[in-house]
C-alpha cells in the first residue's frame, strides 16, 4: 500500500474539501433554480439514476421504470438492450418505487433542496418516460407533434455510422462508465442562455480561461441556420450570427477546437443525418471576412459523418403509436358529436341549426373526448 495513503488528512484539507463540496452543492442548486425560472424540468433526478444503476441495463430499467430482461450481458449493444425491452410493460409499483429512490439520493447524497414544486415536476417529466418508454421522443408528451422527424430515445441511443459502429453513451460499458463517472462527480454542467446573448456563452468562457482550459468541442445542433435567419447576419431576434460568433471568439480557443453540427436535409429519406465538423476558429475568421454565411450551413461545409437510425429496432413504431391515439381520441370525440346532433338531438325535435343543438353536440363531443383519454390513461397503467 501507498505509505502516503495512510496518513491523515490534515485539518486545513478537510476544511476545504468541505467548503468546496458546499459550493458545488451551491452551484448546481443556483443552477436548477435557474432552469425552473425558464421552464425547463429539474435535471438532478437524471444524475440520480446514474447513481442507482451500476450497468446500462439497469440504467434503462430505471430510467423507463420497466424489469430488467434476464440474460443481458455486458457485451450486448445498445440494440440488443433495447429490443430486449421492447415489449416489456411499464410498473406503475416499480415507477414509484425508483421515484422514492431518486428523491433520497438528492437529499441525502446530492443534499438538494426539494420543494413541493421539484417533486411534482420531477415526477411529472419521469412519468412521462414511463408512459412512452423507449419511444418517446420530442413529440410525445404533447401527443401530437408537428415535426416530421423526430427520432426516439431508443433511435438516438442505437444510432450507428456508416460501418455500423454505435457511439451512444449506452454502446458500451465504458462509455456508459465514463458518463457515470462524469455525472457522479457533477462534471456535466447544464447552462440556461441565449447562443446571441451576453452573458452565458462568455460566462462559459470566462470560467474556462480561469481555469486554464481549452474548448475542445461545441455542438451547435442546427441553431446557427437559425441565428443567420432574418438578417443573415444580425437581424434575428436572437441577436444573430454576428453576436454569436463574436460569444465563440471570447472562448479560449487552439487549432483543434471544432464546431460539430447538425445539417438538415440531408438524405433524409434514407434515414441518414449528416453530421458536419467545422474548424472554429476558421470558421469565426472566414465569418467576419464574408467567406462564411447561412448558406454554408445548408451545403455542409465541413468534414461530413453520417448516422444511420437502426430499422431493426422497434422505436420506429412510435410514429404509429402516436397516429393511432390521435385517430382514438379524435373518433370518440366525433361519435359523441353525431350522437347528439344527428340522433338525441332529432328525437328532442329540436331546429337542425339551434345554437343550443350544436352547443350541445360540441359539449357531447369534449365529453367523448375526455372519456377517450381516460380509457386511454387505464390501457397504459
Amino acid at each position: 500500500m501507498d505509505p502516503t495513503m495512510k496518513r491523515k488528512p490534515s485539518t486545513e484539507a478537510t476544511a476545504c474539501w468541505i467548503r468546496l463540496m458546499r459550493v458545488q452543492s451551491r452551484v448546481l442548486d443556483a443552477v436548477e433554480q435557474e432552469l425552473k425560472k425558464a421552464g425547463f424540468p429539474p435535471l438532478a433526478w437524471y444524475e440520480a439514476l446514474f447513481e442507482l444503476s451500476p450497468d446500462r441495463a439497469s440504467f434503462v430499467s430505471r430510467l423507463f421504470s420497466r424489469r430488467q430482461p434476464e440474460g443481458l450481458s455486458g457485451e450486448a449493444t445498445a440494440a440488443e438492450i433495447f429490443e430486449a425491452f421492447a415489449d416489456v410493460p411499464a410498473e406503475s409499483a416499480l415507477f414509484r418505487k425508483n421515484l422514492a429512490d431518486i428523491e433520497k439520493v438528492l437529499i441525502e447524497s446530492r443534499h438538494f433542496p426539494i420543494s413541493s414544486d421539484d417533486r411534482a415536476y420531477i415526477e411529472k417529466v419521469y412519468d412521462a418516460f414511463r408512459e412512452f418508454g423507449p419511444l418517446i421522443n420530442y413529440n410525445s408528451a404533447g401527443g401530437v407533434g408537428t415535426r416530421r422527424f423526430m427520432p426516439s430515445y431508443s433511435e438516438l441511443m442505437t444510432a450507428v455510422d456508416f460501418k455500423g459502429q454505435e457511439w451512444s453513451y449506452l454502446a458500451s460499458e465504458a462509455s456508459y462508465e465514463t458518463v457515470r463517472n462524469l455525472e457522479n462527480r457533477n462534471l456535466i454542467v447544464p447552462v440556461t442562455g441565449d447562443f446571441g446573448g451576453s452573458r452565458a456563452i462568455r460566462g462559459v468562457g470566462q470560467y474556462l480561461k480561469d481555469h486554464a482550459a481549452m474548448v475542445s468541442a461545441f455542438y451547435t445542433s442546427n441553431v446557427e441556420g437559425y441565428l443567420f435567419q432574418g438578417g443573415d447576419r444580425q437581424g434575428n431576434p436572437n441577436g444573430g450570427a454576428r453576436r454569436f460568433y463574436e460569444n465563440v471568439a471570447t472562448l479560449p480557443l487552439d487549432d483543434s477546437s471544432t464546431f460539430i453540427r447538425w445539417v438538415p436535409g440531408f438524405s433524409r429519406n434514407s434515414g441518414t443525418i449528416s453530421i458536419v465538423l467545422a474548424p472554429m476558429q476558421a470558421t469565426i475568421d472566414d465569418f467576419h471576412e464574408g467567406r462564411f454565411t447561412g448558406v454554408d450551413l445548408s451545403q455542409g461545409n465541413g468534414f461530413g459523418y453520417g448516422l444511420t437510425f437502426r430499422n431493426n429496432v422497434p422505436a420506429q413504431r412510435s410514429i404509429w403509436v402516436a397516429r393511432l391515439r390521435i385517430l382514438f381520441y379524435s373518433s370518440w370525440a366525433l361519435m359523441g358529436f353525431l350522437i347528439r346532433y344527428f340522433i338525441w338531438g332529432s328525437a328532442r325535435t329540436e331546429r337542425f341549426r339551434s345554437p343550443r343543438r350544436i352547443l350541445s353536440s360540441l359539449a357531447w363531443g369534449a365529453g367523448g373526448f375526455a372519456l377517450a383519454l381516460i380509457l386511454g390513461s387505464l390501457s397504459r397503467v
